[in-house]
């Protein structure tokens, strides 16, 4: 039973509990269930985080293999295919070392590709083992028709003419020096999504409950990304938390909203910039209850927070980022796909822009809706 915000404080007030608690609480249960779901399959296993740990040093001796797990390259069989009903369809066993959300970007990408190139019923990614993570299966799905055929059939792909391919809208969000996704990056992506990207309807489920019982459509998304980003975005890593909460709060006004979603990989950043904006009266700071790095690591290369906790949490700041009224992010692919996980009216806006000769913050005309 889904029971919105103002519900659950005002039973929150009756019982002695503050609403910060009833937060805390109904995201640690939303985060139960999903862990319930990835964790079916036992997701430290396969070519997990501490399988990829114990045996990275004589995996990766081979030059070949090491630009293959840094940089996403692939062998020549690297792309599988399976015949289902004499259709066709692709599937990429994703071993590249990356975050969840640069993972699903370029998975967007290929089927953006396959897409073009014609003849592949469906395209699909097979996160049995993805390298940061581990076996990710079960909240990243197979269809079933296409599952059960993929376990007898085991062919090298054939009716793909291209092993590489860029992820999807060429980086554009992702990295800096390159646009800000544009409206029909968006329109293709959210179609992308919906047609390819199969994740597991319970996960989703106890997502969009707690979205629903924190009223996210009336909030302002931010998503702030640092730790390992700045090689490819220094303009994150320069963002000061004064900054971070100024202009959240005139993104938050142009949205005519008084509550913020805060989601990013830096805690002792983040501290801060709740803090500023708790301080504005009247402002309310929701979090999901993502189990960030202690070292101050991207939480995905952190090898003592387990792959299954990572991906869920991933999963999670970008459901809950596309499900606010707008998004203010850094430059990072999870904000960028959460950006194609949001419906039409979604809003979304970088902190900084440094292709730009002319900064837009210093008009008072930005951000507008």
């Amino acid at each position: 039973q889904v029971h919105s915000m103002e519900a659950l404080a005002s039973s929150a007030n009756s019982e002695g509990v503050t609403e910060i608690q009833v937060i805390e609480l109904a995201g640690k249960k939303a985060r139960q269930e999903i862990l319930a779901c990835v964790q079916i399959c036992g997701a430290e296993t396969g070519v997990g985080k501490e399988v990829l740990r114990a045996t990275q040093a004589t995996n990766l001796n081979d030059c070949t293999m090491k630009r293959i797990v840094r940089h996403g390259k692939l062998k020549p069989d690297s792309l599988r295919e399976v015949t289902v009903e004499d259709a066709c369809h692709l599937i990429w066993p994703c071993r590249q070392k990356a975050g969840l959300g640069a993972v699903v970007l370029r998975f967007l990408g290929l089927a953006e590709l396959a897409e073009k190139i014609g003849g592949i019923a469906g395209i699909h990614l097979d996160a049995t083992a993805l390298i940061p993570y581990g076996d990710m299966s079960a909240l990243l799905q197979l269809p079933l028709h296409v599952a059960e055929q993929y376990v007898l059939q085991t062919s090298a792909c054939i009716s793909f003419p291209r092993r590489r391919w860029q992820g999807f809208a060429n980086g554009r969000g992702c990295r800096e020096g390159r646009a800000h996704l544009s409206e029909t990056d968006v329109t293709t992506g959210r179609r992308l999504c919906q047609q390819h990207l199969n994740i597991n309807q319970d996960a989703l489920r106890a997502l969009d409950n707690f979205a629903t019982a924190m009223m996210l459509s009336m909030a302002l998304g931010v998503h702030i990304r640092r730790t390992d980003k700045g090689s490819e975005a220094p303009s994150n890593l320069s963002i000061t938390v004064e900054e971070a909460a100024h202009k959240t709060l005139k993104a938050a006004a142009a949205l005519s909203v008084r509550t913020i979603f805060l989601a990013g990989d830096d805690s002792e950043f983040l501290a801060g910039v709740h803090a500023l904006i708790s301080a504005d009266d009247g402002m309310r700071v929701i979090a999901w209850p993502s189990r960030l790095s202690e070292r101050g690591r991207a939480v995905h290369y952190d090898w003592q927070v387990p792959g299954s906790e990572a991906a869920a949490d991933a999963l999670a700041d970008a459901f809950c980022l596309s499900r606010c009224r707008g998004l203010l992010s850094t430059f990072s692919c999870l904000s960028a796909w959460a950006t194609l996980l949001s419906s039409s009216g979604f809003v979304w806006w970088h902190f900084r822009y440094p292709q730009s000769d002319d900064d837009p913050w210093t008009s008072s005309n930005f951000p507008c809706t």
